[in-house]
């Protein structure tokens, strides 16, 4: 969960390109601190989630108060919509999150790959094959 809050940071920092850097202390001492929280009240132990900060920072957040004012409003769209969930078949729902993939995708690095090093180039193909076949 360390790691991937500290990528989740990271990726976060780059894509932001402000210069702007996170302090990993803080990231960790809060997350520990939020999951021990959390947990006292039977919940379960949250990270980063990059796919979210990255649709969040693309979406045009650039503060922390962006990623509450997602959860919120993921929070009340849920609430309502949760009911009506049922009545949505699956192929639909598959279509809509192949469709969320597919965008997610940083489809332009294949493009690029040519001009990379060729162990940065194989590591790449081998992290995008591994995460598809898991």
């Amino acid at each position: 969960a360390a790691v991937e809050s500290l990528l989740c940071a990271r990726v976060s920092d780059t894509m932001m390109g402000s210069g702007d850097k996170h302090n990993p202390n803080t990231e960790l001492i809060a997350q520990g601190l939020a999951n021990l929280a959390s947990a006292s009240v039977g919940g379960l132990p949250a990270t980063g989630a990059l796919a979210r900060t990255a649709a969040n920072i693309r979406a045009g957040g650039q503060t922390p108060v962006a990623g509450m004012v997602h959860a919120a409003t993921i929070l009340a769209v849920m609430s309502v919509a949760a009911p009506l969930a049922e009545n949505v078949p699956l192929p639909t729902l598959s279509a809509i999150l192949v469709i969320v993939a597919l965008n997610m995708g940083e489809w332009q690095n294949f493009k690029a790959l040519r001009s990379w090093p060729e162990k940065d180039a194989q590591l790449f193909l081998l992290a995008f094959f591994l995460t598809v076949l898991q």
